[in-house]
């Protein structure tokens, strides 16, 4: 009953790592359930039932097979740690010492295919004594590397090094305790068990990552397209999303802003004094376009709104006059009341160009005519 229990569970971990497998395509999980199939074979073996129940009529293949299902649970569990702990990155010697355990393996296979079965026992159990020693060092190494999953791994390796420890110590002479085969058996099963808690906690340890990753991507995306000192759409952020509104939108409408007696409050008051009234006015065209349209900083003190579904010539007209009239109004700054004005010049799409930078040219004519007439007023492009 015990052992049945202890083979299903073994069983069942093969079948969880083969989905992993699936899943996630990573070589790590095919290491660890390959692990888990040689564990199985291996202590299957020892405990007798192999041979006894499996290769009832090739029970001459025992002492090699044995010996083989070791090495190859004592390799692919290798395999996996140094995978699961990312030693090829963090500790490049100590992996290529868990390496360095592949051909010794062969070795110890190849002593007991010649019958020298003294000499790879002894061999194997140096490895499954050297192993351990390896992967724990290496989780050690990963803890320090802030990889926190490593003491779960950590963990899982101790239990089942303490049992072969104990083994190696009964086969010696040293200990004498008839159970020594279940305590390995059992401490193989713990290890598997607590390997899949570490797995779990790798696996949500990197889609955690791969949230912060996709986050920071989106922050620096954003900062890319937005103006540090106002926190609009700098050029390349209204270049993108200016050329989404004129793809799906039938009708909008473009308002070119150029600020004006505002090199004076640089002039007087420093160019700190010129940063306060920047965004200051970047806040009130945001705050007046809210979810209409678009605002974006060109540089300097040029602004730009794009409107979507504007309505007529009057309602346009109105909306500049609103934003002259926002612009207008003073800006405290240490002390004193910084006032500066606007000109405006406005394009309409499809009337006075059907792209982003004919819309821009158009509105641009309208706001110098403006200038030329003596500035802080609003002019269609049609009209320029």
């Amino acid at each position: 009953m015990f052992n049945g229990v202890c083979y299903g569970l073994f069983i069942g971990m093969i079948f969880y790592n083969l989905m992993l497998l699936w899943v996630f395509k990573e070589s790590l999980y095919f290491y660890n359930g390959m692990s888990c199939w040689f564990a199985l074979l291996a202590l299957s073996g020892i405990n007798g039932h192999l041979g006894r129940y499996v290769l009832t009529n090739h029970a001459g293949v025992i002492p090699v097979l044995l010996p083989t299902v070791i090495v190859l649970w004592l390799a692919f569990a290798g395999m996996f740690g140094r995978g699961f702990l990312g030693l090829p990155k963090i500790a490049p010697k100590l992996s290529m010492c868990v390496l360095a355990i592949l051909p010794l393996s062969g070795v110890a296979v190849a002593l007991a295919a010649l019958g020298q079965l003294p000499a790879s026992l002894a061999m194997i159990q140096l490895l499954t004594l050297i192993g351990p020693v390896l992967m724990v060092a290496g989780a050690i190494i990963a803890l320090r590397h802030g990889f926190k999953s490593a003491y779960w791994y950590l963990f899982g390796v101790a239990s089942l090094f303490s049992a072969t420890i104990f083994s190696t110590l009964n086969n010696n002479g040293i200990l004498n305790f008839p159970i020594q085969y279940d305590a390995l058996q059992v401490a193989a099963l713990f290890e598997f068990s607590v390997f899949v808690i570490a797995m779990g906690s790798r696996i949500r340890g990197i889609r955690q990552q791969n949230g912060e990753l996709s986050q920071r991507a989106v922050r620096l995306a954003k900062t890319a397209r937005t103006d540090p000192l106002t926190g609009v759409y700098n050029r390349a952020g209204w270049a993108h999303h200016a050329a989404q509104v004129l793809e799906r939108s039938d009708g909008v409408a473009l308002l070119l802003i150029d600020l004006d007696k505002f090199k004076p409050v640089n002039d007087q008051y420093g160019h700190a004094a010129g940063d306060q009234v920047l965004k200051k006015v970047a806040e009130r065209l945001r705050t007046e376009i809210d979810t209409h349209g678009i605002v974006a900083r060109l540089g300097g003190d040029e602004f730009v709104i794009l409107v979507e579904q504007p309505g007529d010539s009057q309602a346009l007209a109105a909306q500049a006059s609103k934003l002259i009239e926002l612009i207008s109004q003073p800006v405290p700054y240490d002390g004193h009341a910084l006032r500066i004005s606007a000109s405006i010049g406005i394009a309409r799409a499809p009337q006075d160009g059907t792209d982003l930078g004919m819309l821009m040219q158009a509105a641009d004519r309208a706001m110098y005519a403006i200038k030329e007439n003596g500035r802080a007023g609003h002019g269609f492009a049609s009209a320029a």
